[in-house]
């Protein structure tokens, strides 16, 4: 038998094992991008507890603190004192229970990916422009775990991305099962941008592609300057219970 220089051991080719191990090399970069992803996520999380939850929690704390010292005296400043920390504790409960939602909302662990991102989007602002409509493909089913959280992911951020950035009237979003890929959409008719120009920091539009990419799915963004932004993903379908 002949022996050819570029056969390895196992009938590869010196090509075959280079291009396997730039596949291996992708992805774990992939891997380790989403990582970090995770970590940025989970460090805003910590930001935000310390910004928003700590310091109420602290003030109502001090405040009830103070109605303990004045008791017998000044009932009106007691009054006050009383009713603000009971306000301020309040409202801590209601931003832990955001930022446990935040983390990993339990509806869509519940009800799946089309409940999720109608209750985000009912849940936005109602002055927060440009509305989103929301069409989701007719009895769309229940995804594996790891799709719904990163099909979530992606349309929360392409969704932010447009709310903050396009100065539009309204946003598209659609969701489908398409030649066995779950199809995502995202479209608004604003200001556009262009995306060769967006720093990596900026957008989070690398941070998309990342998400996409540990799934060996991918995200397309076309942004045309005075005609709006269009972000795109495709990630290989996955039925319930398809990644245990």
């Amino acid at each position: 038998m002949q022996n050819l220089p570029g056969m390895l051991a196992g009938g590869m080719t010196s090509e075959d094992h280079s291009q396997h191990s730039d596949d291996r090399r992708t992805h774990c970069r992939a891997a380790r991008c989403a990582i970090n992803a995770q970590e940025r996520l989970r460090s805003n999380m910590a930001q935000r507890i310390h910004e928003n939850l700590a310091p109420k929690v602290i003030g109502a704390l001090l405040r009830l603190q103070t109605v303990d010292q004045l008791q017998g005296d000044k009932p009106k400043r007691i009054q006050e004192l009383f009713d603000t920390g009971l306000q301020l504790l309040t409202e801590s409960v209601d931003e832990s229970r955001r930022l446990m939602e935040r983390l990993r909302p339990s509806i869509l662990d519940d009800f799946g990916l089309v409940a999720a991102v109608e209750q985000m989007i009912c849940r936005a602002v109602p002055d927060d422009k440009p509305a989103v409509v929301f069409q989701p493909s007719d009895c769309l089913p229940r995804l594996a775990t790891s799709l719904e959280l990163t099909a979530f992911r992606i349309i929360e951020e392409s969704v932010a991305n447009a709310r903050r950035h396009s100065r539009g009237t309204r946003i598209l979003l659609t969701l489908a099962i398409q030649d066995n890929q779950l199809c995502i959409e995202v479209r608004d008719w604003g200001i556009g941008f262009d995306p060769e120009a967006v720093p990596d920091h900026c957008l989070g539009l690398h941070e998309l592609c990342h998400r996409a990419a540990v799934l060996g799915g991918r995200v397309e963004v076309v942004s045309v300057l005075g005609q709006g932004t269009r972000v795109t993903a495709w990630l290989p379908y996955l039925p319930a219970h398809g990644d245990r």
